[in-house]
């Protein structure tokens, strides 16, 4: 099942990616997502390619009607940044069902004009459980929705403050 969630900020791209991947908005924003103990995995700057690994653990009920398939709803992220795309390769490997759950996409941030980007992530989930997989795979993608949605009101909130106290 595809996805497409997209937003726009007051930052140019390049900025967007220096804070994306700065200590201080990831702290943040982990902990207005509620993810539990975030743990770095890897980080492996190599100049044009930028690469991050991520273990996260959303605080996030799992509905009764997969409660007897899923007990861990805890996932690593890889990232891979194309610095001369301003796109990254996203991959997210679920700490459990591995063999069964394929979620890839890219996040791409494009210029719209001086100090504003556009923020999209789009991708693809596939979920091998009989009978209830597609229904996973909807669930999964509207609980994304809903933290991509928070997740651009605190950036811009963030966003904001930075510039405030700027100047």
């Amino acid at each position: 099942m595809n996805f497409v969630f997209a937003h726009e900020f007051d930052i140019d791209a390049e900025g967007f990616w220096k804070m994306f991947f700065s200590n201080e908005y990831e702290q943040a924003l982990w902990k207005h997502l509620k993810l539990r103990n975030p743990t770095i995995l890897e980080r492996k700057d190599e100049g044009n390619t930028y690469r991050r690994s991520v273990r996260l653990e959303p605080e996030m009920e799992v509905p009764s009607w997969a409660a007897s398939v899923v007990s861990n709803t805890g996932y690593i992220e890889h990232d891979v940044l194309h610095r001369d795309r301003s796109s990254m390769d996203v991959r997210i490997e679920p700490l459990m069902m591995k063999d069964r759950m394929q979620l890839h996409g890219a996040f791409k941030v494009t210029p719209l004009s001086p100090g504003r980007c556009r923020r999209e992530f789009s991708g693809d989930i596939k979920i091998n459980v009989l009978l209830i997989g597609g229904k996973m795979e909807k669930f999964m993608i509207d609980r994304m929705r809903e933290g991509y949605d928070a997740a651009a009101v605190m950036t811009r909130d963030f966003i904001a403050r930075k510039k405030s106290a700027a100047t």
